[in-house]
């Protein structure tokens, strides 16, 4: 490449272009690992919820189908 100078000034441009796509792309990498870390979180809060709120929908369920019974 010394020996010519344009082909360095070109390879050089090679690289810094590829340098720029290659931080888009690693920011990128970071914001999706970041989207699915709280993805996973989100599905645990909303499991728990869920858990804490099957024994409301039973008592619930059941108080409906006495009131239907007694009817």
């Amino acid at each position: 490449m010394k020996s010519d100078p344009e082909k360095a000034v070109e390879v050089k441009a090679q690289i810094t272009a590829l340098s720029k796509e290659l931080a888009a792309l690693r920011k990128e990498a970071i914001l999706c690992d970041s989207i699915a870390e709280r993805s996973g979180v989100i599905k645990e809060k909303i499991k728990a919820a869920r858990e804490d709120e099957q024994p409301e929908r039973k008592a619930k369920c059941d108080r409906t189908e006495q009131q239907k019974t007694v009817r």
